[in-house]
């Protein structure tokens, strides 16, 4: 049984030509990979906010092939991570915005405040 691309140079050839393409096409949109300048900035602006002591909160999206989900994290400098409120959404069953462990943990943080 053959798993794996039938020609992959022709692949990476074709993943090479089309990348900065479609860099271009999302920076236009302000949608940066990881790896960009304007990304690496904002990374630099983060530690500092985290090394002067402040909270810093972080919205992040995952667009799955199956599970999407969205989700707000908290970060401080003595508690690395807090799931503040994540909600998923499985595309095949068409069922979306349940919120879990997250929901209860963001009304706890509403009430606690």
């Amino acid at each position: 049984m053959r798993i794996g691309p039938l020609r992959p140079r022709l692949g990476a050839a074709g993943f090479r030509l089309t990348l900065p393409l479609i860099e271009h096409y999302y920076r236009r949109r302000s949608i940066f990979r990881s790896i960009s300048r304007f990304a690496l900035k904002r990374f630099a602006a983060l530690r500092a906010k985290l090394d002067r002591g402040e909270t810093v909160y972080l919205a992040g999206i995952g667009a799955g092939t199956h599970n999407s989900g969205v989700a707000l994290v908290e970060v401080t400098r003595h508690f690395c991570l807090a799931l503040v409120f994540p909600i998923e959404a499985a595309l095949t069953t068409r069922r979306g915005g349940r919120c879990g462990f997250g929901g209860m943990m963001a009304r706890w943080r509403l009430h606690s405040s």
